[in-house]
């Protein structure tokens, strides 16, 4: 399998923020840039003899990267003196820092492993009870302040009580376990499930996606250690998020700028003048977009152009109201037409529609009906698929969240692709992931999902970027394009898998293949039951718990 905890470096730190920053600016200036960024600036420096020497090395950098993104410009480099000062005092204070406290560092890391190796003990020897117990005054005032904000669901509105297995979950073997720098993942994780299990029972509130996700055995890896359901930068793991992403190289951005000083030109034009000049500039300029993408062959470049030209020709102002099919029509449907949709290698469904491991087949009506009364909520309202004869394996998931709307669907998003996972388990496919694009208002995030040890279905988050919704962000299009296009690089690799496995079994070849993952490795699917407890207000992580109400209305 790939190896998630491999990792690709930037060439100097600070070198994605700059790329992000020279993109999405209007009017990109150094000073600007160091203003937003003194602090980290200051941590990407490294060591400098004097405050020149730091000024020339980002001075240096800004041209070079400016003139990548846009060849011929001259960028504004100024930045005044005073602020190269305060950056240049802030890399010497952590120097100073660093030196004083050297021996300290040097005894800390030869003590950091047996740390996190005690931590992990401790956290067993809480866990040691072969049954999930009820804490004493679970329900009590002491017992609702002790949750940690970061376990209580953000924007929850109802209260929802699962179906868990009070029996403690048995761990592999020793030699079976995921180990990281001496850390025993799998009982660290297993802990980690054990008080979600216990928060669940308590039913004091709702849960954090982290939370929640672990109930079903997936374990969320997100962008920030807070979220996630370990602390990965404290034990030195490091993930590859930047696997099978491919750079649109200068000519998207080029293509960008231009379109976007077209449309600035075109503002105050009337809608109604058919021989508006500058109209017909912008669409020339598209549109000889889409001839060099066709002429280098590049199908990457050719669907960027196609959501530019989609973007730029289309109005996308963000009002804060929108409904669900509005937000995703305008700003997210132009994205996903392009890269997956026109893909003749995929198969894709729109709105509410039931993953294909869900369905069972009747043997008299052909009709599609639920696998279990409690996965009728896992209706994504975007998948894409891989088929072939007669079998359709889902790959890809997309959730929306518009503004103003209460809930959070990431744990939903998790769910629905342990599902789509567990199918490609049990047919054997090896090597599997699976990929979800998550939606929450303006922010979206990519995901894959892996199952590389048992019973650890790790849900790492990828990436996460801003939505376009204006045409003055147009800059920005390169970065967003690149993180949906990173997600179908990834699913096409188990599409292939898929069809190359389905195909050999056709032909009479049924040994499982090498890179398949074990059917032992699997866990049971977390259910909701049907009783869900509305809250009067939504919680906010701090204090005691606002008075619920059923369905009915009655008080709990």
């Amino acid at each position: 399998m790939e190896n998630s905890t491999e990792t690709r470096t930037e060439p100097y730190p600070g070198y994605i923020a700059l790329i992000q920053y020279l993109r999405s600016a209007t009017n990109p200036k150094l000073g600007d840039f160091v203003k937003r960024n003194k602090a980290k600036v200051a941590g990407w420096s490294g060591v400098h003899n004097d405050c020149d020497g730091l000024k020339a090395t980002w001075v240096s950098r800004f041209q070079k990267k400016s003139n990548d993104i846009e060849p011929g410009i001259i960028p504004d480099i100024q930045c005044p003196e005073l602020l190269w000062k305060e950056v240049f005092a802030m890399t010497q204070t952590a120097v100073e820092h660093n030196v004083a406290s050297m021996s300290v560092m040097q005894e800390s890391a030869r003590t950091n492993v047996a740390q996190l190796r005690q931590a992990v003990n401790t956290m067993n020897a809480e866990a040691s009870s072969d049954n999930y117990e009820m804490p004493n005054g679970a329900n009590s005032v002491s017992t609702v302040d002790s949750w940690s904000s970061a376990d209580a669901h953000p924007k929850a509105t109802y209260l929802v009580s699962f179906e868990l297995s009070t029996v403690k979950d048995i761990l592999p073997s020793e030699n079976e376990r995921w180990h990281h720098n001496g850390v025993d993942m799998s009982q660290a994780l297993n802990n980690f499930r054990h008080k979600s299990v216990q928060d669940a029972i308590k039913l004091t509130k709702a849960l954090s996606p982290r939370r929640t996700l672990a109930l079903s055995y997936v374990y969320l890896f997100a962008l920030s250690e807070d979220e996630s359901a370990f602390p990965f930068k404290s034990a030195s793991m490091r993930f590859n998020r930047l696997f099978d992403r491919e750079q649109l190289g200068s000519n998207a951005d080029e293509w960008c700028r231009a379109a976007r000083e077209a449309l600035e030109k075109n503002v105050d034009a009337d809608p109604e003048d058919q021989s508006n000049e500058e109209e017909w500039s912008l669409a020339s300029i598209l549109a000889n977009n889409l001839l060099t993408a066709t002429a280098l062959k590049n199908k990457q470049l050719l669907s960027f152009a196609e959501v530019l030209y989609d973007l730029a020709t289309t109005d996308t102002q963000w009002a804060g109201d929108l409904t669900e099919d509005t937000h995703v029509h305008a700003h997210i449907a132009p994205l996903m037409k392009a890269v997956f949709t026109k893909d003749k290698r995929f198969t894709c469904q729109w709105a509410n529609t039931m993953l294909e491991a869900l369905r069972v087949r009747s043997t008299s009506t052909e009709s599609a009906i639920m696998n279990g009364p409690n996965m009728d909520r896992l209706l994504p309202d975007f998948t894409c698929s891989v088929k072939v004869q007669n079998r359709t394996f889902d790959l890809l998931a997309l959730e929306v969240k518009p503004p103003k709307k209460t809930g959070h669907d990431l744990e939903k998003l998790g769910r629905e692709l342990k599902v789509m996972f567990d199918a490609l388990i049990k047919a054997h496919i090896p090597e599997p992931i699976v990929c979800g694009i998550h939606v929450q208002e303006l922010t979206v995030r990519t995901y894959k999902m892996e199952l590389t040890h048992d019973g650890i279905y790790q849900f790492l988050e990828l990436q996460n970027v801003d939505l376009i919704t204006k045409h003055s962000q147009l800059g920005q299009l390169p970065a967003v394009f690149e993180t949906i296009w990173q997600t179908k690089n990834i699913v096409a690799r188990t599409a292939q898998r898929v069809k190359s496995r389905i195909l050999q079994k056709m032909a009479g070849d049924d040994e499982i293949p090498e890179g398949a993952v074990p059917m032992k490795w699997m866990r049971p699917d977390l259910k909701k039951k049907d009783r869900k407890v509305k809250r009067k207000a939504p919680y906010t992580g701090k204090g005691n718990d606002p008075a619920a109400e059923t369905k009915k209305g009655r008080k709990r």
